[in-house]
């Protein structure tokens, strides 16, 4: 009986002892900036898989409109979905589904239905 108790004893020890270490150190993370355009970005918004993020881009010029585009993480140059003079796009709500985007757009007065 006592070699059981110092058997189930020890096994404990070793089981409690291996769970301490607990192995290799996970690397730190770091951020990185997902885009680093000059003028002014907003809205981002993920895809599902985490694999694209749409936004809003105003460049750095005084007045430039602004528009949507989305970007493939990790990979240059974004693509831009709406182009125009003051196109009144804006608030991309993100690839939905992985495939359609839903956004905002405003028209002027003499430009609605």
């Amino acid at each position: 009986m006592a070699v059981f108790v110092l058997i189930a004893v020890a096994a404990a020890a070793w089981y409690w002892l291996s769970r301490q270490r607990g192995g290799e150190p996970e690397a730190p993370l770091k951020a990185v900036p997902l885009t680093t355009y000059p003028g002014f970005e907003t809205a981002p918004s993920f895809s599902p898989d985490g694999n694209f993020v749409t936004f809003e881009w105003c460049g750095e010029a005084a007045g430039r409109n602004c528009d949507i585009f989305v970007k493939q993480i990790g990979v240059e140059p974004p693509s831009q979905l709406t182009k125009g003079p003051r196109s009144g796009f804006s608030a991309p709500l993100g690839l939905l589904n992985g495939l359609f985007i839903a956004f905002l757009r405003q028209l002027s007065p003499a430009n609605q239905p």
